[in-house]
């Protein structure tokens, strides 16, 4: 604990039981920023398809199946080259995501405080205390993207050899790979709102213990396929030290539920 926040809005005479306070939203921005790593990625990979594999591929051709298999072979590694020149940028550019996310995540949080307490923070945040909580995240969303892609390479050396073995004409073939292309940018989105999501509500949580905040209260996302025990945790008040099944907000994929800070003055 860097302050004692229930001394500071004590101070300031605040009475009332408890105090939660104001949710702090991930942006699209921030969630865009990470999607456009993986999807710089998969773009690549799409142009080295479309402009190498695909003009080449020829499930009948008129030379030798052997001088055809190996303009295939090295078209895929085209792709796949493609694919490897961008990962090696994925970890410098998540960090700098991740650590935009926390300069944007701080200021919130002194707001949200000062707006329910009175009580100015500002001099007790600062980025080193949040240095662990970035590198993790940044390391784990890294760990996604490149997931992602290789995966993706794999695919569409997969769904290649495989068409060509079936002489499957190109326009099917590209047809196939379109779709894996666009099943990877729908991948890329979800790791993106999801990572964001989780960096948030990390950071939520650390910046609660600094100011001894032991509570907090659950706010539901109002998302279209809610959890329903997350719907029945709504505006109720937990503890950070005993999380409930499967977790405190954020923690299960996909969830958009917050932890408001709950600043309890009744003791």
């Amino acid at each position: 604990m860097r302050y004692d926040l229930r001394a500071l809005a004590r101070a300031r005479g605040i009475r009332r039981k408890g105090i939660a306070l104001r949710p702090i939203e991930p942006t699209a921005v921030l969630a865009g920023d990470l999607d456009a790593i993986a999807r710089d990625i998969i773009a690549a990979a799409e142009t080295e398809i479309r402009e190498s594999l695909l003009p080449v591929y020829e499930p009948r051709p008129s030379i030798t199946r052997d001088d055809a298999a190996n303009g295939i072979a090295n078209a895929l590694a085209g792709v796949g080259s493609a694919i490897g020149r961008l990962i090696i940028s994925i970890g410098p550019r998540v960090r700098r995501w991740a650590l935009k996310v926390e300069e944007w995540h701080r200021p919130k949080f002194a707001a949200g405080v000062k707006a329910g307490t009175g009580a100015d923070v500002v001099a007790f945040l600062n980025a080193e205390d949040a240095q662990d909580q970035v590198r993790a995240s940044a390391e784990w969303a890294a760990s996604l993207i490149q997931g992602l892609t290789d995966d993706l390479r794999k695919q569409v050396e997969s769904l290649t050899w495989a068409a060509y073995a079936a002489q499957t004409p190109r326009a099917e073939l590209a047809k196939q790979l379109m779709e894996r292309i666009g099943v990877g940018r729908t991948r890329a989105e979800f790791i993106a709102r999801d990572q964001t999501t989780k960096l948030s509500a990390n950071l939520d949580r650390l910046r609660q213990n600094e100011a001894g905040i032991a509570e907090y209260q659950w706010r539901h996302s109002g998302k279209a396929h809610p959890r329903p025990e997350h719907v029945a945790r709504n505006n109720k008040i937990f503890r950070w030290d005993s999380p409930p099944a499967g977790g405190h907000p954020g923690t299960e994929p996909n969830c958009g539920c917050r932890a408001l800070s709950y600043v309890n003055l009744d003791d």
